[in-house]
């Protein structure tokens, strides 16, 4: 799968400042692969980290890692269950701004095919009080999800949705045309369901950089304070549940 090129990976230990001093680069991600929310994330471009607009060290990179290895996400079984890692990566830059975070398609699938992706970038973090709130208003409305220790200390991304993309392409919502050619959504698309074969739902997130597409991530849940039209959540529920009656109709 087309990834973003890892400089460093690490599950035994958090320490990262050797590593980023031989690296020499003014261009690098650094992050924990256990936590979610955008915590403890330094998208770093020439010292400032583009994510919260922040001036950060290495030195503070390397503590909030060090923070990040024993923080632990209560939201579901994947982030509550996953070793503690970290990871350092080529950082992909946003194309349509001069800065902050690069546009990204979180694609949702259902029985390994894709319904749609949400076109979106992270406009900016909450404070670390807001951030906590959310996921304290999660909890209390019937999510799993609570605040942890990164939540408190980064807040939480503020998404900017630019519109919802179908497998044959159509848009709803899109103000303009993805940057993406039909053979590169086509490509997108196998990308996507052969990452997801053999799940009945699982969210696969892809950055969109110089016309192409990298996979960064995936992720087994969403919240219920999620912004998703009721629409589509339906549609999704409905999804879901008719696969476990065709699958596993007993």
């Amino acid at each position: 799968f087309p990834i973003a090129k890892i400089y460093h990976m690490s599950s035994t230990s958090p320490e990262v400042l050797t590593v980023l001093h031989n690296l020499s680069l003014s261009r690098f991600v650094a992050k924990p692969t256990h936590l979610a929310a955008t915590s403890y994330v330094y998208a770093m471009k020439n010292g400032i980290n583009i994510v919260n607009g922040n001036r950060v060290s290495l030195h503070e990179i390397e503590m909030g890692l060090k923070e990040a290895w024993n923080d632990r996400h209560l939201d579901d079984w994947a982030t509550e269950s996953t070793t503690p890692g970290i990871i350092v990566e080529e950082l992909v830059e946003a194309e349509s701004r001069a800065f902050g975070a690069p546009d990204e398609l979180k694609c949702q699938t259902f029985w390994g095919t894709l319904f749609f992706c949400e076109w979106t970038f992270v406009q900016n973090m909450t404070s670390g009080t807001t951030g906590s709130a959310r996921f304290e208003d999660a909890n209390q409305q019937g999510d799993r999800a609570q605040a942890a220790m990164g939540h408190k200390a980064c807040g939480i991304p503020n998404f900017a949705s630019r519109g919802y993309i179908f497998r044959d392409g159509s848009c709803m919502d899109c103000t303009e045309a993805l940057p993406l050619t039909a053979q590169v959504w086509r490509q997108l698309v196998q990308t996507v369901e052969k990452i997801a074969k053999g799940t009945d739902h699982i969210r696969i997130d892809l950055f969109v950089a110089g016309g192409n597409i990298l996979v960064n991530e995936a992720n087994i849940s969403f919240l219920k304070i999620s912004k998703f039209p009721a629409e589509l959540i339906e549609e999704m529920r409905r999804r879901w549940l008719e696969g476990y009656h065709f699958w596993h109709p007993k």
